[in-house]
């Protein structure tokens, strides 16, 4: 009885020897494929790796002058934006069911307050918004 009860522990003690090697390997396997398919996607884009591809888009801050439900007066206001301020990228953007324009592409909030301030004077209801910017 009592080699019968060592048998089936050292049986138990194999099996999750067992089960947790091939739980290991599974994880190591996932994280090489992973790896692979970036290598695949790296040779479809002719680039040796992936620190070589530029994003342009970064979380940052602009400058939201206008909000309304008037595509129309929205472009006009947009045009008249672009004309009064022609160094600020200026975007029109629609969140349903309001189109906003929005100026600049600003890294930090710092960086937004000397053209908020001018800015402010002419459209007081303007607001400085969190944003994806365009950022070079």
């Amino acid at each position: 009885m009592f080699l019968q009860k060592e048998i089936m522990q050292n049986i138990f003690r194999a099996i999750v020897v067992f089960l947790i090697f091939i739980v290991t390997f599974g994880v190591l396997k996932a994280q090489d494929s992973n790896y692979n398919r970036i290598n695949d996607i790296n040779l479809i884009l002719g680039k040796d790796s992936v620190e070589h591809i530029s994003i342009n888009s970064w979380s940052g801050y602009r400058i939201q002058v206008f909000s309304g439900s008037n595509r129309s007066e929205a472009m006009s206001e947009k045009s008249k934006i672009s004309k009064t301020f022609p160094a600020l990228n200026c975007y029109l953007v629609y969140v349903q069911p309001f189109f906003k324009i929005r100026v600049g592409d600003y890294l930090t909030r710092q960086e937004v307050y000397n053209d908020y301030a001018t800015i402010k004077n002419l459209y007081p209801y303007s607001l400085i918004v969190n944003d994806q910017i365009n950022y070079k």
